[in-house]
């Protein structure tokens, strides 16, 4: 019996892959764009956690966490604007999907996706002393 895969599920793991394999963004920078991607809203590409969450639940300082956003709207991954409300203003993170580093995309750094055939599929690696490993 063939499997169907969502599409939206298959794009949402290419944007995963794209983003962790980013050299050129921090850690910080991959989990906060990570983090965000849990509240956006797909019809817009747009989240609005605000900033007291995301410094509790990624465990960061506001420093931190401006310098972070700093470099992700430096990288065109995010474009910020603030919305008023009755309460104050409400930071609202438009998303950018990011483009593949070129470095990255040598087929060894590159993991296929499953087969949308198979029903349990393994991976082999390259173990360092050579010999070859499913996972």
């Amino acid at each position: 019996m063939k499997r169907k895969i969502d599409p939206d599920f298959l794009a949402y793991l290419q944007l995963v892959r794209t983003i962790m394999r980013k050299r050129s963004v921090s850690r910080d920078g991959r989990m906060l764009y990570m983090y965000l991607t849990t509240f956006e809203n797909l019809k817009t590409n747009q989240a609005k956690p605000g900033q007291r969450l995301i410094c509790q639940d990624l465990q960061m300082s506001r420093t931190t966490l401006q310098k972070v956003l700093d470099e992700l709207h430096d990288k065109k991954l995010i474009a910020l604007h603030q919305e008023q409300r009755k309460n104050g203003k409400l930071n609202v993170y438009t998303l950018i999907a990011p483009q593949p580093d070129t470095q990255n995309n040598s087929p060894e750094n590159l993991v296929p996706f499953p087969s949308q055939t198979s029903t349990n599929s393994t991976r082999s690696t390259t173990q360092s002393d050579g010999n070859s490993a499913s996972i």
